[in-house]
């Protein structure tokens, strides 16, 4: 079989939305449990989905180059979505997913209208002004028969959630700190609201009254971090960093978007998004992190140059020009490009490795660098 279909559910109804395509579903990970560590121990810089994913596909013997597409409700968390922004990505509203997982139970070729009630229903519009909420669907109705399906109604209400479908109060890292220590998440509850609501405005149990082994000055932190008026949490990361010790490297990542800078991730470790360091800092993030661990003094953290852009390399679809062939153009045409792959097996939208350039304008090192990254994704 040349062709898969991978499915992420949140609930086997999600699977159904294979059925829009005509399709068997071979692999289906149950990615809701993976993506919102609603259960179980995982650490944040792990990715547990796609680990799922890698271990189901090297069993059946295939690779994510096997699959013809990812199907799933429009449901997906935001990360997720993000993860999976260079695969072939099929989603089809929650509710249809929903009145689909009925249907496929129906002899072939039946007629049946399904009413759906969920109202954590697909995402309608955004509520002004109301970051907490947001326009769900709450019921439709669907007809269904041997030539296709049809929406004939539905209606919407209020959902307390974010648009990434899970508070950011449960799934940022100190959220996950709390859980790694504890090894239960802050608040639990059988309903989005009332989790919501305990959020909002109750205070979790302290870690040690969960784990009396844990160390006070660490409970005091996670406390510090979980307080519900922003001035009385940490100012920043470096008091953070400080109050819990750290010693060696924590890396921030940031994405620039237009409502202003947004923290994806904290890494107590070198991450990828410093890696430009090695070329176009004095002191690359693996020396300074060595430095910091051997109590050694800090190396200097300035520019080698005025600019510095550093642009990822992800895995091409199989064909054209060898990657040595690729890489063999690229210095002829760029010889100051630094190019670092990390050995890692080669799939279409997989980082494989990153491109540095530096120069004198910034406009033109980033240029430089998307160019070249393109190229070797491509050969084009």
């Amino acid at each position: 079989m040349s062709e898969w279909i991978l499915g992420l559910g949140g609930s086997d109804h999600d699977f159904s939305a294979a059925l829009m395509l005509d399709c068997d579903i071979r692999v289906a990970i149950e990615q809701e449990r993976l993506s919102r560590r609603k259960h179980g121990l995982t650490f944040w810089y792990e990715s547990p989905l796609q680990r799922a994913i890698d271990y189901c596909l090297a069993a059946e013997g295939v690779s994510m180059t096997d699959v013809r597409v990812i199907v799933s409700s429009d449901l997906l968390p935001t990360r997720v979505r993000h993860d999976f922004r260079n695969q072939r990505l099929r989603e089809f509203p929650h509710h249809l997913c929903h009145a689909a997982s009925a249907y496929m139970m129906l002899p072939p070729g039946s007629k049946a209208g399904v009413l759906v009630y969920d109202g954590f229903g697909s995402i309608r519009g955004p509520i002004s002004g109301d970051p907490f909420r947001n326009v769900r669907e709450t019921f439709s109705f669907f007809l269904f028969g041997p030539g296709g399906y049809e929406c004939v109604g539905r209606t919407v209400g209020l959902g307390y959630v974010e648009h990434d479908d899970f508070p950011t109060g449960v799934t940022n890292s100190i959220g996950m700190l709390y859980e790694l220590v504890t090894g239960r998440v802050p608040f639990e509850a059988e309903t989005m609201p009332q989790l919501c609501t305990l959020i909002l405005h109750a205070e979790p149990p302290l870690p040690r009254s969960v784990r009396p082994d844990v160390p006070e000055p660490l409970e005091q932190v996670i406390m510090g971090c979980l307080r519900k008026d922003r001035k009385d949490r940490y100012a920043n990361v470096a008091a953070l960093a400080t109050d819990l010790g750290v010693v060696g490297l924590l890396a921030v990542e940031l994405f620039e978007t237009d409502q202003g800078l947004l923290v994806n991730e904290l890494a107590m470790r070198p991450h990828n998004s410093g890696h430009w360091t090695i070329e176009g800092a004095r002191t690359s993030q693996f020396e300074q992190h060595l430095r910091a661990v051997l109590d050694y003094p800090m190396g200097d953290t300035g520019l080698t140059a005025p600019a510095v852009a550093m642009a990822n390399v992800l895995g091409g679809e199989p064909g054209g020009i060898s990657i040595d062939e690729r890489l063999h153009h690229l210095f002829a045409s760029d010889p100051g490009v630094k190019v670092h792959f990390y050995g890692k097996q080669v799939r279409p939208g997989r980082k494989i490795g990153h491109v540095t350039a530096v120069g004198e304008d910034m406009a033109a090192v980033r240029e430089r660098a998307t160019r070249a990254a393109r190229w070797l994704q491509e050969g084009r």
